[in-house]
């Protein structure tokens, strides 16, 4: 769809209406209350009229976002997934490096639990420090991206930006 800015009383005449007009645009400073504001006016206008928010007229947009979010969870999720992996298989790796270690521990008298305890807290430790740090990367980027503008083309969306919130 295209959006022609012309006077009301040629547009009229040029789709032989005689005076009526079949559509008004608002623009709003809040973009968030598009939707209440939307609904004010149809029931203020009741009959035949129906109003569209910024939304609803890019729905195909916000469906893609979505669909982008659940793909961005599951890709998200196989990260940490591996991650955890790799935390694990450093263990087994430090556990087979530190076999002379753990005999000679063994052979003072240390229980298998307390060992156990020894590369449990060890694995938390490295899980701890590489989430604080994901964590802080991470904030960063967000807090980085929420000051961007991601630009949007007005003639395929009829917003110029995704709006930050």
């Amino acid at each position: 769809s295209d959006l022609v800015y012309v006077d009301i009383y040629e547009a009229q005449r040029y789709y032989g209406q005689g005076d009526a007009v079949t559509g008004v645009e608002l623009r709003l400073r809040n973009l968030d209350r598009a939707p209440e504001v939307a609904a004010q006016i149809e029931r203020q206008l009741g009959g035949p009229f129906h109003t569209l928010d910024w939304a609803e007229l890019n729905q195909n947009l916000f469906t893609a976002l979505a669909i982008q979010k659940v793909v961005l969870g599951v890709v998200f999720t196989s990260i940490m997934v591996v991650a955890a992996f790799m935390v694990i298989a450093t263990l087994i790796m430090v556990v087979l490096e530190k076999k002379r270690e753990i005999a000679i521990l063994k052979a003072m008298g240390t229980s298998d639990f307390d060992i156990l305890t020894i590369f449990g807290i060890q694995g938390v430790i490295v899980g701890f420090i590489g989430t604080l740090v994901a964590l802080a990367v991470g904030a960063g980027i967000i807090l980085y991206l929420d000051k961007l503008r991601f630009a949007l083309d007005p003639k395929v969306y009829l917003i110029d930006h995704l709006p930050g919130r």
